[in-house]
């Protein structure tokens, strides 16, 4: 997900740096608030591109980190009827012990 919203982002820079330079008259006169409407406009789509990326890959590390946890439950199931069998032979043994 990563590599095509790199891909978009330098396409997306490419056609504003192109518009830049074709403009150039009309960006070097601009007034200060006027530059910070464009950037806040230019940028926009950008940062809400990479928001969506980032909850995309949130979403996919979220699938990870539960398939991980599912394998953890099993192997600690696992432990627990292997720890409940050593329980019941110590105390058959302790009680065969008691019994001799």
């Amino acid at each position: 997900m990563v590599k095509p919203g790199t891909f978009v982002t330098g396409c997306y820079l490419g056609v504003l740096i192109r518009l830049g330079w074709d403009n150039w008259y009309e960006f070097t006169t601009m007034e200060p608030h006027l530059w910070g409407d464009f950037l806040a406009g230019a940028f926009a789509p950008l940062a809400f591109l990479w928001f969506v990326i980032g909850y995309f890959q949130q979403g996919a590390a979220l699938r990870v980190q539960a398939m991980e946890l599912q394998k953890q439950i099993a192997v600690m199931e696992r432990q627990a009827k292997a720890t409940q069998e050593l329980v019941r032979e110590a105390e058959w043994q302790t009680n065969a012990q008691m019994l001799s």
